[in-house]
């Protein structure tokens, strides 16, 4: 498909938005219509704050239940169907393998809630269990992570206390090593610029031999990249930054031949901005797949969102993609990269 094409395709989706013949998706009804649309997922449709209930009284989410303190928030379990298991059935993290529909039917990746850990805790902080002191999920992400062998991690929060932000599970400074249970981790590389940091770790597994000596496996070398300017339950301010950055997400994907998955990602609760990201990377990287000569492309017409983030609510949890504006959002983001990939 040629540059035309997407423009065919940008055009179209313009079209399809406009309101008294202006494009405008500020309470626009055709996209109130389509997230009303998106809110009907089982378990409980249209009945947002009933889902939680829903999956616990109807056994969806079964492991996350046996492990409830394991979750950063208390009404956040993901479905059992594709959640991600650790070798050791004793040990669980709230992650889950998606697919992004239609968009990237065959490519795999990993959804996750921030890590978390009893230093980001207090009496005055407390976590959404009303504990002062959580239960550590830093070595579970990193097992997770060796048993994957992701090679690609997306960060779209900042480090902040509080079940609402993110604990350090990484070593935030360049030369730095940290150990998480069984994983040491050891950054190697940091490069930050503007709202993006990008870091390289250099993971190794350690058993102990002996009680004085330790032995150490393969190691696996992790690209972490951060968005730093997306707020909590949120949007970015502009859409130029984020834009940037899924298209260096993806170019990194691409060069580290990164697959099963492509990348793991997260924000706090890996629901609302990781899903945005997740229909807005997944668009961009269907579009490029159309512009390769070999590709055969199919009649034009305006872009949906609907297919894409229901299949998400239905991986993962009813409340990806959280609200009206991050799904708005979803839209700004796509248009834009499809402007500037048809830029002449």
């Amino acid at each position: 498909m040629a540059k035309a094409d997407l423009k065919e395709i940008l055009q179209l989706t313009i079209e399809k938005f406009k309101q008294n013949g202006t494009f405008d998706l500020d309470e626009n009804k055709i996209l109130e219509k389509e997230y009303h649309e998106v809110e009907q997922v089982l378990p409980s449709p249209g009945e947002a704050w009933g889902q939680h209930e829903a999956m616990v009284n109807q056994g969806l989410c079964k492991k996350a239940c046996q492990f409830p303190q394991m979750n950063r928030y208390c009404n956040l379990f993901p479905f059992d169907e594709n959640i991600v298991n650790l070798q050791n059935p004793d040990h669980y993290i709230n992650a889950s393998w998606m697919k992004i529909m239609p968009w990237l039917p065959n490519r795999k990746f990993i959804v996750t809630m921030g890590p978390m850990h009893p230093s980001s805790y207090n009496g005055q902080m407390k976590s959404d269990f009303d504990e002062e002191s959580p239960n550590n999920t830093y070595p579970n992400f990193w097992e997770m992570i060796w048993e994957t062998k992701s090679k690609l991690v997306v960060m779209l929060c900042e480090l902040a206390p509080g079940f609402t932000g993110c604990s350090e599970y990484f070593p935030t400074s360049q030369d730095q090593t940290a150990q998480h249970g069984n994983f040491v981790i050891k950054n190697i590389s940091k490069n930050h610029q503007n709202a993006t940091c990008h870091r390289i770790f250099e993971v190794s597994k350690t058993n102990t031999i002996s009680s004085n000596k330790t032995g150490s496996e393969e190691k696996l070398v992790v690209n972490h990249l951060q968005f730093t300017k997306w707020p909590n339950y949120g949007v970015p301010d502009s859409v130029g930054p984020i834009s940037d950055f899924i298209k260096l997400v993806h170019q990194k994907a691409k060069e580290l031949e990164a697959k099963d998955p492509e990348l793991v990602i997260h924000c706090s609760g890996g629901i609302g901005r990781s899903g945005t990201f997740l229909t807005a990377y997944g668009a961009y990287s269907h579009f490029l797949q159309l512009s390769e000569p070999n590709f055969v492309a199919k009649e034009a017409e305006p872009i949906c969102l609907v297919k894409t983030v229901k299949e998400f609510r239905g991986q993962r949890h009813p409340w990806m993609v959280e609200g009206l504006h991050q799904y708005q959002m979803a839209y700004i983001i796509i248009l834009h990269l499809l402007k500037q990939a048809t830029a002449d």
